[in-house]
């Protein structure tokens, strides 16, 4: 399988080449390397020249999807590998996704398991959450990341059981079941995965968002069919470090993730008014939680997205007043 990377990147030289050096040992090498650089100064080919790759450079204005899609475009090969540049992989990490792809032929996205440091610097993939976190999830149709399998038999275990891999009432990503080897969601991160080139150049990343991209991964999942969910891989994972260069204050992140949840909740003819008002009610439950911690900038953002999305002053808005008109 021929397999094309395509790697958006800004002012993070340091991190694209931690990330070069794990494409080169790749076990399944890709037939090519496009790197869509927005960096200020702009990386050269002289930088990245040392490695044994088949680079190519495109330059671009700052933003993450409009990278994205330049770089698919570019690309000569069946299937894309979308990559964020502060990701490092496995050796075998291309092999075992291409694998699993030649064997699953209805599979559109495969990815392995995304890991990320937690509050005490351990790598994790889930985010454990106490049976009172599950209660007020559950009310409030907030977010749950977390293998649910451990928990004692009831009515909440069994409603996610139940409900999969998906999506809450407010269009939260619901993500509870871990089955081995691999197991299928509705939603999932998209920094280090394999996608059908077809499918991307059919629903391209949506250049609305903002330069960072927030958001991005949500309005490529909203587009696959429950029939064709995403393929996550529990034998293999990437390392996602997080880069600070260029990354938004946690509040600012907070509120480009809503309003783009609720941009692509409003394209997308998987929800309706019903689930909008459960996207306010979530935000309710968030801004009281956020409040009794006493995390005042974030529960003062919770008040103003609701308040924006309560009187329809979305920014992103426009995308779907273009969306309307073609």
């Amino acid at each position: 399988m021929n397999i094309s990377v395509v790697i958006p990147t800004r002012n993070r030289i340091g991190s694209l080449k931690k990330l070069l050096d794990s494409l080169s040992l790749q076990s399944n090498p890709p037939a090519e390397v496009i790197i869509v650089d927005s960096s200020n100064p702009k990386i050269l080919p002289g930088e990245i020249n040392r490695y044994n790759l088949p680079i190519k450079i495109y330059y671009s204005s700052p933003s993450v999807c409009v990278q994205r899609n330049i770089g698919i475009r570019k690309s000569t090969s069946n299937w894309i590998f979308t990559c964020d540049d502060d990701i490092v992989l496995p050796p075998d990490y291309l092999e075992k996704l291409a694998n699993h792809a030649e064997k699953s032929p209805s599979a559109i996205i495969v990815t392995g398991l995304v890991l990320e440091k937690d509050l005490h610097q351990n790598w994790t993939y889930e985010y454990p959450i106490s049976s009172a976190g599950l209660i007020w999830n559950f009310i409030f149709q907030l977010p749950v990341w977390s293998d649910l399998s451990s928990k004692p038999d009831g009515i909440l275990k069994n409603f996610y059981k139940r409900r999969k891999n998906t999506f809450s009432l407010a269009g939260w990503p619901l993500i509870t079941h871990f089955e081995r080897p691999y197991f299928k969601a509705s939603i999932y991160g998209l920094g280090a995965s394999l996608i059908r080139k077809e499918f991307l150049l059919k629903f391209p990343f949506d250049e609305t968002l903002d330069p960072n991209g927030i958001g991005d991964h949500y309005g490529i999942a909203i587009n696959l069919r429950d029939s064709e969910p995403i393929h996550v891989l529990m034998e293999t994972c990437v390392y996602h470090y997080k880069n600070p260069v260029n990354r938004l204050n946690h509040s600012v992140a907070y509120s480009r993730r809503i309003f783009a949840l609720d941009y692509f909740m409003r394209k997308s003819n998987r929800f309706n008014h019903f689930n909008f008002i459960f996207l306010l009610w979530s935000l309710i439950g968030n801004f009281l939680r956020q409040t009794l911690s006493r995390q005042w900038n974030l529960a003062l953002m919770s008040g103003k997205v609701f308040f924006l999305l309560l009187i329809n002053r979305n920014p992103y808005s426009r995308g779907i007043r273009n969306a309307d008109k073609q």
